[in-house]
């Protein structure tokens, strides 16, 4: 009797499960999952009305799936709600010793705070030269024309742990996989100039790199393949290495060819880089540390551009050390810590409190998206994105979002992973929030979000 009662129990559960799951599926929806595509994948998408709340779509949309870079929206409504669209990172210049008859005796020093755009060319008035100029002319105001020490970086409280544990081997050399340092320089980045022979096969020489990255030697084990076949060189070079292996391959008869990577310690980079313009400038710096009991004398403050204006890129052009950065810096301003895995957990536990998101819907590693092992539900993101329509600084953040297929929406794209979350206006339904995941696809990436495309807008306009 009671196995009959446990088998009707079951079944009831399970008719409800799929009622359900395919009550709101709009025939396009059923269409779009027998793809051949998706024989193997793993689908979740959600539409919510903003209007009244009301779900409109749902499928699957409780299951935790790679999320890839629209990761991006989950860090940025937290980054917006915790600090506040305002807020600005400071890097402090300054020295520490004692100055007589302009020489000091003791050291310059630059205290980081994370802040991810130190450096940057995307923003006037903060690329590297402009850095560097004002800091030099700021030293040469102070009086200062030799330093018995040298240059100290340092950033309280910023472990030195800049790369996810989560980011695989063969992105974390490459400019996408640039870590976040309590002192950033130039998004962590430069380029590797690379010339191909005109044979299939022959090796592919380094030409040199832009910025010149001190302290580190190259190794190419690169070769030239078919022209028309792109950019399949990947940099290994992870924090602190001193040696640097390019493999892969280039298209043959190439002069000019260009790729990126990431700074190993963006920190003796920039020390590398003032030193010698404060050389250039007649300021004589010696090459190590001294030690001193004097107070320190700041000199200079290098200011950031406000988080909303961060934002605007981090979600563009989806910087994955944008992510990283904010991330660490959100933990660190509300607990003190500032590891990744300190972080992902006090943002988990923050979305329980604010909005009761269960964090199991929220299983992240890191601030980007770039690890596959995240896994996060399109309800989750929903729920932020209806979250944040009702904050104050919601009009710049969902002006950050990218317009695809005449829709706000923030991609994402890893190893089998093609995701989308935003906002777009439904026909009827007006204004709505949508997350769209699909995992473990098979065949082209680009028929695949032309599918993804053409179902959000069969749906928009029934």
């Amino acid at each position: 009797m009671q196995r009959f009662i446990f088998i009707i129990v079951f079944i009831s559960f399970l008719s409800h499960a799929i009622a359900q799951n395919t009550a709101q599926q709009p025939a396009a929806l059923t269409q779009f999952l027998s793809d051949t595509q998706l024989k193997a994948a793993s689908v979740g998408l959600k539409i919510v009305q903003s209007s009244t709340g009301k779900v409109m779509v749902d499928y699957q949309a409780d299951i935790g799936l790679a999320p890839a870079s629209t990761l991006k929206v989950l860090t940025s409504i937290t980054a917006l709600d915790v600090l506040g669209s305002d807020f600005k990172y400071t890097t402090y210049l300054g020295w520490k010793g004692e100055l007589k008859n302009s020489v000091l005796h003791g050291n310059i020093f630059i205290q980081g705070s994370g802040d991810p755009s130190l450096g940057s060319w995307r923003f006037l008035n903060h690329s590297d030269s402009v850095v560097i100029k004002n800091w030099v002319q700021e030293i040469l105001k102070s009086g200062i024309r030799e330093v018995k020490g040298s240059i100290e970086v340092n950033a309280p409280n910023w472990n030195s742990h800049a790369v996810p544990g989560g980011w695989i081997w063969d992105d974390i050399g490459n400019y996408y996989g640039a870590g976040a340092w309590g002192l950033n320089w130039r998004e962590n980045q430069y380029d590797v100039h690379l010339r191909s022979g005109n044979e299939l096969g022959s090796d592919v020489e380094i030409v040199r790199t832009q910025p010149a990255l001190y302290g580190v030697k190259w190794k190419s084990e690169l070769k030239a393949a078919a022209k028309g076949t792109g950019d399949n060189a990947y940099i290994y070079l992870p924090p602190f290495a001193t040696l640097g292996i390019i493999r892969g391959t280039i298209p043959v008869g190439e002069n000019k060819f260009v790729i990126a990577g990431s700074m190993p310690d963006p920190s003796f980079q920039l020390e590398s880089i003032l030193k010698q313009e404060l050389q250039k400038n007649g300021i004589t710096v010696g090459a190590t540390l001294i030690p001193t009991n004097h107070q320190t004398k700041i000199i200079y403050r290098s200011i950031s551009p406000s988080l909303d204006s961060l934002i605007f890129p981090f979600m563009q052009k989806s910087i994955n050390l944008y992510g990283e950065a904010l991330l660490k810096t959100i933990s660190l301003q509300k607990s003190g810590k500032s590891s990744t895995q300190d972080a992902t957990q006090w943002v988990r536990n923050y979305w329980k409190q604010q909005i009761q998101l269960d964090p199991a819907y929220l299983r992240i590693v890191d601030g980007s998206g770039l690890s596959p092992q995240n896994r996060v539900t399109a309800k989750a993101l929903t729920d932020l994105l209806e979250y944040a329509r009702k904050k104050e600084w919601f009009q710049s953040f969902e002006s950050s979002f990218p317009i695809q297929s005449g829709m706000k929406l923030k991609s994402g794209t890893i190893g089998g992973v093609k995701a989308y979350a935003g906002y777009y206006k439904h026909r009827q339904w007006g204004d709505v929030s949508v997350a769209f995941i699909v995992n473990n696809y098979q065949g082209s990436a680009s028929a695949l979000v032309q599918k993804m495309f053409s179902l959000l807008q069969e749906i928009k306009q029934p």
